[in-house]
Parts: C-alpha cells; structure tokens; sequence
C-alpha cells in the first residue's frame, strides 16, 4: 500500500506506507491535528495541508532528521 503526496506545483510523490505511517505518527505530535492524523492516514479520503502547514511539517522533519545520528532510520 502507498500514499500518493499531490502538491499545488510540482511532481506527485508516492510513499509507501512503511515510511508514511511513522511520518504521520512524528507529524502527530503537535504539527498536524487529529483529523489530519485520520484523513491523511487513509487512502482516498481527500487529506488536504495548506502551504502554511506544509511548512510546519517540513520544518518538523527536517528537525528530526537533523537530530539523527548516521544509520538511524526515521
């Protein structure tokens, strides 16, 4: 199973649900709310994040990964 990321510009991303799902679980706490946890969870269930939110969740990401040592896995 797969997510496919749709941005306003831009090519589509498809993110299998093995990275998405823990994606989603980082993102849970206090980037994104509780019903963007369950729509953007399930396929096909018209998920939407504004430009401001997509901000805030690269900035979060972006964060964990800088917090990484080499070889951990997100």
């Amino acid at each position: 199973m797969s997510f496919i990321l749709v941005p306003s510009e831009g090519d589509d991303l498809q993110v299998n649900a093995w990275n998405w799902r823990p994606t989603l679980e980082l993102l849970a706490a206090g980037v994104i709310t509780e019903e963007d946890h369950e729509l953007l969870g399930c396929q096909g269930c018209g998920g939407r994040v504004t430009a401001e939110k997509a901000g805030r969740i690269a900035d979060a990401v972006i964060s964990k990964l800088n917090r990484m040592n080499p070889g951990q896995r997100m």
